[in-house]
């Protein structure tokens, strides 16, 4: 996936998302919250940045963005929690959105990203150290798919990687599905149809298109995925459904 430029890691106390949010959405509020401690203000600015390109990237209103995200727009807290270190964690976790939302050319797509994103994020305590890594690891990562526009697949996947209750019911329920198959095509059979539409790059993205081309056929010297290559091949002629 594309990156942004990130604050260096370090270690923060809890994001406060719900105090960002108010200050986001109130002008009165920022001024006061910025006079307690003008250094902080540069970071905020940093954060306030980012919220637009979110906003542009998924055409959503600022408080709806917020909403999705995982802030609560609606419940006034003390916003002088939200110090310095919580303000940049806050900045780390939209940052890493954001390069989320990079590779992907529709607004639809970015869309129901973020949204995954926010869920899994507070599925994991907001530990987004744990989040990276569990978003990379494995055979075929949670990230393998979302290139390839699997989006519940990135995310179900991504949830069987948490540590905890959630994520031993996750596994249990995966375990307990007769229909789960651990060698089962990576690309479901409804996306694999619409690939081989003339329009493919239309319907699913031109980026996407690409990489799910470029993770059946490989880089030509027999080295792409051999079950999506066999799924491909015994679609055959089946007319796509729109």
């Amino acid at each position: 996936m594309s990156s942004v430029a990130e604050p260096s890691t370090r270690e923060y106390e809890d994001p406060i998302l719900d105090q960002l949010a108010m200050l986001l959405l109130s002008q009165e509020l920022l001024a006061k919250w910025a006079e307690t401690d003008p250094e902080r203000v540069g970071l905020f600015n940093r954060t306030y940045r980012c919220v637009g390109r979110l906003e542009s990237a998924t055409g959503w209103e600022i408080e709806t963005l917020l909403e999705r995200l995982g802030c609560d727009t609606k419940t006034k807290k003390d916003f002088e929690d939200l110090t310095p270190n919580r303000l940049a964690r806050c900045l780390d976790y939209m940052y890493w959105v954001e390069g989320l939302l990079a590779d992907f050319d529709r607004q639809l797509d970015k869309c129901l990203v973020l949204a995954g994103a926010s869920r899994f994020y507070k599925l994991a305590g907001k530990d987004l150290r744990a989040v990276k890594r569990i978003m990379s690891a494995g055979d075929f990562s949670p990230l393998c798919y979302l290139e390839i526009g699997e989006n519940a697949q990135a995310w179900e996947t991504a949830t069987r990687g948490l540590d905890g209750p959630v994520g031993e019911r996750a596994r249990e329920l995966w375990r307990a599905n007769p229909l789960a198959d651990e060698d089962a095509p990576h690309i479901s059979a409804g996306r694999m149809e619409i690939l081989a539409a003339p329009d493919a790059s239309e319907l699913l993205g031109k980026s996407v298109v690409e990489r799910m081309r470029a993770h059946i056929d490989g880089d030509g010297r027999g080295n792409g995925c051999t079950r999506c290559q066999a799924a491909r091949a015994g679609i055959g002629s089946v007319p796509v459904l729109r």
